[in-house]
């Protein structure tokens, strides 16, 4: 027996384990039977996927879909597809994959890294003020912000690298921790819902006023800004790539026809 398929053999029996030993685990009016069945068979099926004892998810995806048939119904099991998380995380992965094929992604990345200098802290700092910029169009913006990190992050081959995670981390946060002072349609909308419910909730609330009364929160914003490039800095402490960058730049030539349809 290999190696690799001993490790995948003993992280199995361990999962079993634990799964087994949720179930032993005594019930209440609180912890219920079905709540029981369903921790142990997220943690027996989840956890496949986080040990990477298979290389895709789809039969762990497919054992978890049919286990919890044992605790409610199909209905019930696929309503978590009816809400944006979801559909958000696989339009990352078909733009990625999209703009990868195409070149997009590439040039995209060695354009931002060529405007920042290529130093870690100006590429941190370049996707902050990105996602600045688009949380004026709405948070779905991250999207787009997480796939220019990921061709930064792949140009500089720092895939699985904490200097990588770092950058990706600011993609997320630059439009996660713009919403407080950053008014969208989707808050619009809440305040009409809320105004159906009591004529408290004034819905006359436009961008400036919203700015001002969240304002405060830009100084935490730039606080993360800071943390995160102390704490994921590269042990070098400094990213010098330019020359790189202006090769690959230059590499890519003129858009091509493709990159500018996306297909």
């Amino acid at each position: 027996m290999k190696k690799s398929d001993r490790s995948n053999l003993l992280k199995t029996i361990v999962l079993a384990a634990v799964s087994t030993a949720v179930f032993l685990i005594p019930t209440n009016d609180s912890f219920t039977v079905d709540i029981r069945a369903y921790i142990a068979i997220t943690v027996f099926c989840v956890g496949p996927c986080a040990l990477s004892i298979f290389d895709s998810p789809l039969i762990p995806s497919l054992c978890m879909v049919f286990g919890y048939r044992s605790v409610c119904d199909f209905t019930t099991i696929m309503a978590g597809w009816t809400t944006d998380s979801p559909w958000i995380v696989i339009c990352v992965f078909v733009i990625l994959q999209v703009a990868e094929r195409t070149g997009l992604l590439n040039r995209v990345a060695y354009y931002i890294l060529s405007k920042t200098g290529g130093t870690y802290a100006g590429i941190c700092m370049g996707l902050y003020v990105i996602g600045f910029l688009l949380s004026f169009l709405g948070s779905s913006v991250v999207v787009a912000v997480l796939a220019i990190a990921a061709g930064i992050v792949r140009a500089l081959c720092l895939e699985h690298t904490r200097p990588g995670i770092g950058i990706m981390i600011c993609a997320f946060a630059s439009v996660v921790d713009a919403t407080p002072f950053i008014f969208d349609s989707a808050r619009a909308w809440f305040y009409s819902l809320a105004k159906a419910g009591s004529d408290l909730v004034n819905t006359s609330i436009t961008y400036g006023i919203w700015f001002r009364n969240g304002a405060i929160f830009i100084v935490g914003y730039l606080l993360l800004l800071a943390g995160i490039i102390f704490i994921c800095k590269p042990p070098s402490g400094r990213i010098d790539g330019s020359h790189f960058i202006r090769e690959q730049l230059a590499q890519t030539g003129s858009i091509k026809p493709e990159e500018k349809r996306l297909r």
